[in-house]
Order: C-alpha cells, then sequence, then structure tokens
C-alpha cells in the first residue's frame, strides 16, 4: 500500500482556504513501503484543506482536499496512480465505516458499467510525521475526468454556451452566507417545505456568467416542467427529451445496490455537454457512500430490504429530499421496463454475487495489515461510531458484516425488481417480511412491507387461545413501512392477521422463546 506523507511546515490544516504544503507519495512494489522511502510516485508542493460535511464537523479523523501545485504555486495536472491527469485530487477518511472500503467499493462496481466512477487508491497517510491512519486517495468530479468540453468566460452564445456544466445537489457547505449557490427547484417534494436547490460545480459559482445560468436553469426548469406534465414520459416531448435515460438507470441502480441513504439528495451530480456532443443532462458521477451499505441507523439506512428512492416518505421531515422527479420516473412503466433489462444483464455479469463478493475478498486482503495500524490510531471497533447501525466488535466481522448484508440485498432486489412488470396494480401490499422469527421473548418483532397507495394497515396478533394480545392500526404512506410486535416477555406461538384497508392480506404464525 502506497505511504502518503504531508508536511505543512508548522501550520494548521484550516478548512479554507488551502495552505501550501509538502507532499510525497512512496510505493515499494516488490515489498513493504515505509516512511522514510523515496518518493517514487510524486514529490512537490500541494494546497490543503479539510473538506466534506458532516464527515469533517464530527469527525476525528479529517478528509482532506489536496491540489497539486508547481514550484510556482500553479495547479499541476498529474495522473496519479493511473487516474485521470488533474491538479485536484481528495483524501477521503473512512471512520464511521469501519470496513475502510464502502467508497472504493461502491465506485469500483459503479465503474464496471457507468461511463465514469471516481479512481481509488487506498494508502496510509502521515501528517507532519504523525499517523493518520488508512485513507483513500480519490478523483474529485471535475470536468476533465467526466469528458465534456470547457466552459470559458467567451461562450456566451450558439452550441459554445449548451455546455458542458456540472450542477450539484448538496447541504450549502462552504457558502458562509447560508444562501443557495445556484437556483432552486420550482417544484416542493410535497414533504418539508425545502425544494431541491441545483448548485454550480462548473463552472464554479464565482465564475459562471449570467448568460450560461440563465441558459443551464431553463434547460433545468424545463425538464421540471415537462416532469409535472401528463406528458411526462411522451416518447418524443417526453423526459427523455432532457435526460440521458441510460444514465437515470444506472444511477438508481448504483444507489439501490447501496441502498444509500443519501442517495438522490446529498452529494449527487447531474452534467450537460454541447448539445453538438451530447444534448441531454446525465446523472453521475457517484459520490460519497461511507454511510451507504447498511452502515446508518436512522431513516432505514441500515435495512437490506426497502427503496432508498422512497426516502421522502420513509423521513417526511429531514430538510433535505429527494427531487420529485424521481418518484414520477419510479412510477412510469417504461423506466421500469429499462430497469429490469439493466438490472438481468448487470446480474449475470459486473452484478453477479460471486464478483462483487470477490471485490470485497480483494479490498480486504489489501487492507489486512494496515487496518490494524488504523485501528490502534482509532481504537473505534468495539464502539458506537454515528451512524453506526451495528458494532461488530471485530474487523473480520465488519467484513462479514459487509458481505452478508449485500448478498441479501442483492437477493431482495432480484425479487422486487423482477416485480415490477406487476407492480402497476396500485392497491397490493407485497414482500411482506417478519423478522426475526422465531425470536426471544423480548424481542421486537418486524412487519416490513411495501405499500404501492397509501392505506390503512392493521397488524393483529393473538395467542394460542385466540386471545388478541396486540392490536395496531395506522394510516401509512405509499412505499416502504413497518408494524412492529413488541416482545414484553411473552413467550409462546402467536398468530398475526396483517389487514390492508379492513382486509386480510396475509396470515400467519410467530414463536417466542
Amino acid at each position: 500500500m502506497p505511504i502518503v506523507t504531508i508536511n505543512t511546515n508548522g501550520l494548521a490544516i484550516p478548512d479554507d482556504p488551502k495552505i501550501t504544503a509538502d507532499l510525497r507519495i512512496c510505493q515499494n512494489p516488490s515489498g513493504t513501503t515505509r516512511p522514510k522511502d523515496s518518493a517514487t510516485v510524486y514529490f512537490g508542493k500541494i494546497g490543503i484543506e479539510t473538506r466534506g460535511s458532516t464527515s469533517q464537523q464530527i469527525s476525528p479523523k479529517k478528509p482532506f482536499g489536496i491540489e497539486l501545485r508547481d514550484a510556482r504555486g500553479n495547479e499541476k495536472d498529474v495522473a496519479l496512480f493511473g487516474g485521470t491527469k488533474e491538479a485536484d485530487w481528495a483524501l477521503i477518511a473512512p471512520y464511521s465505516d469501519k470496513t475502510l472500503m464502502r467508497d472504493a467499493l461502491a465506485y469500483h462496481l459503479a465503474s464496471t458499467f457507468m461511463p465514469y466512477a471516481p479512481k481509488t487508491t487506498f494508502c496510509e497517510l502521515l501528517i507532519n510525521d504523525v499517523y493518520q491512519g488508512v485513507y483513500v486517495l480519490t478523483e474529485t468530479v471535475k470536468r476533465k475526468r467526466l469528458g465534456i468540453a470547457k466552459l470559458d468566460s467567451t461562450a456566451l452564445s450558439g452550441d459554445a454556451l449548451t455546455g458542458g456544466y456540472i450542477l450539484k445537489i448538496d447541504k450549502n457547505t462552504g457558502n458562509p452566507t447560508g444562501t443557495p449557490i445556484g437556483f432552486i427547484s420550482d417544484y416542493y417534494t410535497g414533504f418539508t417545505p425545502t425544494p431541491t436547490t441545483y448548485q454550480f460545480h462548473y463552472p464554479k459559482p464565482e465564475d459562471i456568467k449570467p448568460a450560461q445560468a440563465a441558459y443551464i436553469k431553463t434547460f433545468v426548469k424545463e425538464f421540471e416542467t415537462v416532469m409535472r406534465s401528463p406528458q411526462f414520459n411522451d416518447d418524443k416531448n417526453g423526459y427523455a427529451k432532457y435526460f440521458d435515460v441510460q444514465s437515470l438507470v444506472d444511477f438508481w441502480i448504483m444507489n439501490e445496490i447501496t441502498r444509500n441513504v443519501d442517495g438522490y439528495r446529498l452529494s449527487t451530480y447531474l452534467y450537460k455537454d454541447k448539445n453538438s456532443i451530447s444534448p441531454k443532462l446525465k446523472m453521475g458521477p457517484i459520490w460519497d457512500f461511507n454511510i451507504a451499505l447498511g452502515n446508518a441507523d436512522y431513516c432505514s439506512g441500515g435495512n437490506y430490504y426497502g427503496w432508498a428512492s422512497n426516502f421522502n416518505t420513509v423521513c417526511p421531515t429531514d430538510n433535505w429530499t429527494i427531487p420529485f422527479w424521481w418518484q414520477i420516473l419510479l412510477e412510469d412503466k417504461k423506466f421500469k421496463r429499462l430497469i429490469q433489462t439493466r438490472w438481468k444483464a448487470l446480474r449475470q455479469n459486473q452484478l453477479k454475487t460471486t464478483h462483487v463478493l470477490a471485490v470485497i475478498d480483494s479490498f480486504n486482503t489489501i487492507l489486512a495489515k494496515p487496518q490494524e495500524r488504523n485501528f490502534k490510531k482509532w481504537d473505534i471497533l468495539t464502539k458506537y461510531v454515528w451512524p453506526n447501525s451495528a458494532v461488530n466488535n471485530t474487523y473480520v466481522n465488519e467484513i462479514l458484516s459487509l458481505k452478508t448484508w449485500l448478498d441479501r440485498r442483492l437477493i431482495w432486489m432480484d425479487t422486487e425488481i423482477q416485480a415490477f412488470a406487476v407492480a402497476e396494480h396500485p392497491v397490493k401490499l407485497t414482500d411482506i417480511e417478519i423478522f426475526p422469527n422465531p425470536s426471544l421473548a423480548y424481542d421486537n418483532v418486524r412487519f416490513a412491507y411495501y405499500l404501492f397507495t397509501d392505506a390503512e394497515v392493521e397488524l393483529q396478533v393473538f395467542n394460542e387461545l385466540g386471545q388478541l394480545v396486540s392490536g395496531q392500526k395506522v394510516q401509512q404512506l405509499k412505499g416502504d413501512n413497518e408494524l412492529i410486535f413488541r416482545g414484553n416477555g411473552q413467550k409462546g406461538v402467536f398468530m398475526y392477521n396483517l389487514l390492508r384497508n379492513g382486509k386480510v392480506v396475509q396470515k400467519g404464525k410467530l414463536v417466542k422463546i
């Protein structure tokens, strides 16, 4: 594994602006790499600052943004470890992700079927000779890496004005005024009173010209207006006129494989090239999966079942909601058929379970020794770190937990996506999962299911004498839902009825020991 050494020459690393420092990257391909080895990969000046939003605020292991520079302080494009020749890179700091590999795993899987995903390299970091742990040197989202046209200050009309642009849906971190740096959607999601904000990522807000800002704003708002119209799925004038549909499908699949609790609503990018090259918006690239893949204890983020794209229903009071048009897309039969076709092909090749698990095993081999040093520095394996859905106590168990979760997730998605063909029946309550069953006396038994429309759902639980021991009746919204039978020390065999709008949709038996 490469060793990255940074010398700040006595300066503290701020959030902004970047300070000048020295960077040395060494790697011994034939044996163990040591901190004092020669700089076989890179040696030179950099600008460095802390980066990220939640990660830099609550984690003692800080992520960093670095800009490679020449001796005069100008940006210097370098293709580190076979990545795109660029000056800007990130040192991602896996902390709450105790596998240390969730971001790298997601980017690797995406790279096998999406046009671009950030390239990553595991490394160990020292700052001013102090060991910092395992990091992931990662490409950041830049125009050159996406391969879209350069939009300079003179591109104010004609084909030149139409691209390229990169937009971002995210928190307003880094904006001292708190005012959105971009433009706000005209449409609310129907949940929190916070509409989607499209931020200017490229060109930067301080660089984009009024004509350029007006062009991309108009383009996106025309798309949103179409999505609110009865013709949203028209072959000629519907969403396919504005969006590269394959990119939407692939972006959805990647965020659903990982059940990314931040998916679609945070760290989400869109980009557009010039019309003469590609006239449609594209989703991507993907970014930020450290609390995906079952590593979140809120908003159902730890569950291997349920759609991440139903976040607005699962957490309707969250300040950052998924753009309204995703739900409309996912009600379109044509779009669902495209997902089905793509999913079937990917599951036979790039997303075959054996392949996905083999990638985890290969990363595990790379991290075998470095993880020991990382967790000696950061003694957290036996502790809860926000937002862990479980504390697995050992690194071996962390890897096993990730593999088990992914295996279950892929199986669940196989069943659900296959059912897309009949999902047009909106009154169906489907795929009821009950766990744990059997259970211990004090365990809470969860009934998890998906509603295709808003409905009144009732759970009745009876003892062996036929006496009602628990009854719940609630009005629930379309999407992922659950009801809980609380143990309270009860033992024995119980029968249950699950009803939707007064009609029994499933009966069964529970065992509590």
